[in-house]
């Protein structure tokens, strides 16, 4: 009987070692079970433990495999973390929002104009052409913008 099982694990297991691990397995179920249950079929009993312990065996192997894959590999294929902000960043995005919206509401309407100007890379004097002021106006619009951002960042 023993023969007939190593020929069947040999052909459930990847090497030699393994059926024979497989087979010894399989032998010490088989006199657990003959120590409980009493006698049967001890040849049926065998060929399903063998089968059984050579699926749990590939069962084991395969999820060795998955968790040995590198981190890395797992993350290109699907993203552990998402690519967005946190939520504390998006948080703290929308409370800057909220600041600088507060700020510019504060600031009189053709200051903020001229501010804009200003930020979207015009010269002063391209300003004050436009807007038909002074180029000290346009100055002192800016210098009044720069004040009221010191301040609210104080």
């Amino acid at each position: 009987m023993r023969i007939e099982i190593s020929k069947w694990a040999r052909g459930k297991a990847r090497t030699p070692a393994d059926a024979e691990d497989l087979a010894q397995d399989a032998m010490l179920h088989l006199c657990r079970y003959l120590r409980h249950e009493g006698p049967g079929d001890p040849g049926r009993f065998l060929r399903r433990t063998l089968r059984d312990l050579s699926r749990r065996e590939l069962l084991r192997q395969r999820s060795k495999r998955i968790h040995a894959c590198p981190i890395e590999q797992l993350d290109r294929h699907v993203p552990l973390i998402a690519a967005g902000p946190t939520p504390e960043q998006a948080l703290d995005a929308q409370q800057n929002l909220d600041n600088i919206s507060a700020f510019l509401q504060a600031l009189n309407p053709r200051t903020r104009e001229i501010f804009f100007a200003h930020l979207f890379g015009y010269t002063h004097v391209e300003i004050a052409l436009h807007l038909g002021i002074a180029v000290i106006s346009v100055d002192r619009h800016i210098a009044r913008a720069h004040a009221a951002i010191a301040a609210d960042g104080e």
